[in-house]
C-alpha cells in the first residue's frame, strides 16, 4: 500500500444522526435508547414540537453487553417537556413484540 493512497472511508448509514426535523439552540443529552424505537420516538416528539435527535455512540465494552447505542439529545428549552412525554411514551415502545411474549414479574 503506498502512503499517498487515501484510506477508504467506512461509514455505516446505521450510525448516521437521526433528527426530527426541529431545531433548538442547545442541545442536552436525556439518555439511552435501543434502535428499534429512535424513528417512532423521534416522529413523536415532533408531533409535541420538542427538539430532538439521536447519535449512535459507542458505550465501550460492557457485561453484560447493552443493546443501547443511541442517545437521545433534546433541545434545552424542551427538556421538561420531553421527559414527560418519555415517561408515558417508551414503557409503550419498549414492550414485548409478541403477545405471547412472558412478561416480567
Amino acid at each position: 500500500m503506498r502512503g499517498d493512497t487515501p484510506t477508504p472511508l467506512r461509514v455505516s448509514l446505521r450510525r448516521v444522526p437521526r433528527a426530527n426535523g426541529l431545531d433548538a439552540e442547545t442541545w442536552v443529552p436525556l439518555g439511552l435508547v435501543e434502535e428499534r424505537i429512535v424513528t417512532e420516538l423521534l416522529a413523536r416528539l415532533r408531533q409535541d414540537r420538542v427538539p430532538a435527535f439521536c447519535a449512535w455512540i459507542r458505550t465501550g465494552w460492557r457485561i453484560p453487553p447493552r443493546p443501547s447505542r443511541w442517545c437521545l439529545w433534546i433541545g434545552y428549552c424542551s427538556y421538561w417537556r420531553a421527559d414527560e412525554i418519555l415517561g408515558e411514551l417508551v414503557p409503550l415502545l419498549l414492550r414485548p413484540e409478541r403477545e405471547d411474549w412472558p412478561s416480567a414479574r
